[in-house]
């Protein structure tokens, strides 16, 4: 398993990668950090965070119910670093650099 840091676009923390568009703010964050989704997919989401080495070290599920989505998430148990989130939506996958300070 290997991450490619060049592969993911942080430009304004937006990103459109294999279908569909992702926006994780705030970015830096201090561990609490939001996640928006807009497109017609509707079903399971899936969350995975890696830290920079590429050790798994948090997964969670949600669901979307509608065509806009907008969750927090608390990470505060993380320690201050780069974080890889990989996002899931049926066949579709977005990557976010994530920044940790405390």
């Amino acid at each position: 398993w290997s991450l490619d840091l060049n592969m993911v676009d942080i430009k304004d923390n937006i990103a459109a990668t294999k279908g569909f568009t992702s926006i994780v703010y705030p970015n830096p964050c201090n561990g609490i950090f939001n996640i928006e989704i807009e497109n017609d997919y509707t079903g399971d989401l899936q969350f995975k965070l890696f830290d920079i080495s590429g050790q798994q070290v948090g997964s969670f599920n949600s669901n979307k119910p509608e065509r806009h989505y907008k969750s927090s998430f608390n990470a505060c148990a993380l320690k201050t670093g780069t974080y890889m989130l990989h996002i899931t939506m049926g066949d579709k996958t977005s990557t976010k650099k994530l920044i940790i300070t405390k």
